[in-house]
């Protein structure tokens, strides 16, 4: 028999220490490998809430670009949801938009065009357009000039005044502006002038506007008189703006008209391109006969304050005073607002930027 010898200086196994040692190291891999398929994971499966944030900024921004440009709201008929028709910025044409939410959802329906679930996951929705582009928009302070109330009054036919009582729940320091249209006269001019200052009277044709500011105190009277020099159908509005600079109101001012009746009929806002993001911006039309479509004067993103006719028992068409705000400019937008006029005629539009305190 063969007998195989053994080297007695050869090792037959691990020491202890040894083992330990390694299953150390081991247990030191594990655990750094598990880490790296932790980090792994995260950025292959984003967070559920930061998923749920991420929809419900998008579907806020989806509402308040919706909201922005709406010319009319209606509670829809289920009472879970609303309805609002928009201009569509594209192409200026009037959109008819529906929201309805239920238990499990919140959709989104643009005239004729597939309905949306807003509440779906992302990528489930991104083959479905309906024209929808954010818009910038900027949260104005609470230093920003502010719409506090406002009065309006017009003439039933030819009178040579007319008298607008005090807006409600003015207060002193408040702006107070006056905004008159008058059909047939040379002149306007208010009570107590001196006290006014004018900053627009602008005429086209038998049209006249006239913009006129002052701060109120108690020393006031119940009613401002608009008087014309000669007989004439009158609108006029009196707007009460309250936080506005008492030093430098007027950020900037001015006015234009259409050459002929049967042009230029959807004047865009008129701007400056020094507006602030928390400048009031005020768009003022006097206008032929009663122009707007579907009771609005239908500028996306502004908001409709004063609407009146004068003149509606008259054989004539009368004229109308209307006056649309909003804060900040719209030269960011890819279509310029513009007002919806559904019928011939002439008009003329004033633009006051106000300025809220300094900061």
């Amino acid at each position: 028999m063969t007998r195989t010898s053994v080297n007695s200086n050869a090792r037959q196994a691990f020491s202890l220490i040894e083992l330990v040692v390694a299953m150390l190291a081991a247990t030191v891999l594990l655990v750094s490998l598990a880490g790296s398929i932790a980090v792994t994971s995260q950025l292959l499966e984003p967070d559920e809430k930061a998923n749920q944030r991420r929809q419900a900024t998008e579907i806020t921004d989806r509402i308040a670009n919706d909201l922005r440009y709406a010319t009319q709201f209606t509670t829809h008929p289920s009472s879970n949801g609303f309805s609002v028709q928009r201009i569509d910025p594209f192409t200026q044409s009037v959109q008819s938009i529906q929201y309805v939410s239920s238990s499990s959802e919140l959709t989104r329906t643009a005239d004729d065009s597939p309905t949306i679930t807003l509440n779906a996951t992302i990528d489930s929705t991104a083959t479905v357009t309906d024209t929808f582009t954010q818009t910038a928009t900027t949260t104005p302070s609470a230093s920003s000039p502010r719409l506090r109330s406002m009065t309006v009054a017009s003439t039933s036919d030819s009178s040579t005044s007319l008298s607008l009582d005090i807006p409600a729940g003015v207060m002193p320091g408040d702006l107070i502006l006056i905004c008159v249209s008058a059909k047939s006269p040379s002149s306007v001019t208010i009570s107590e002038a001196a006290n006014w200052t004018t900053l627009q009277s602008m005429s086209n044709g038998y049209l006249m506007l006239h913009v006129a500011y002052r701060f109120y105190d108690t020393n006031w009277a119940n009613t401002v008189t608009a008087t014309t020099d000669k007989n004439a159908q009158i609108a006029a509005s009196m707007i009460a703006i309250q936080d506005v600079s008492l030093s430098g109101p007027i950020g900037w001012t001015a006015s234009r008209r259409n050459n002929s009746p049967f042009s230029d009929l959807n004047p865009t806002s008129l701007e400056s391109n020094s507006v602030g993001d928390t400048d009031l911006n005020i768009q003022i039309f006097g206008a032929d006969g009663s122009p707007w479509h579907n009771g609005t004067i239908g500028m996306a993103s502004f908001a409709d304050v004063v609407q009146r006719r004068a003149g509606e028992g008259s054989f004539w068409l009368g004229n109308s005073i209307g006056a649309t705000l909003r804060i900040g400019g719209s030269n960011d937008q890819e279509a310029p607002p513009r007002m919806l006029h559904r019928s011939i005629g002439s008009w003329i539009q004033a633009a006051v930027v106000l300025k809220g305190p300094s900061r």
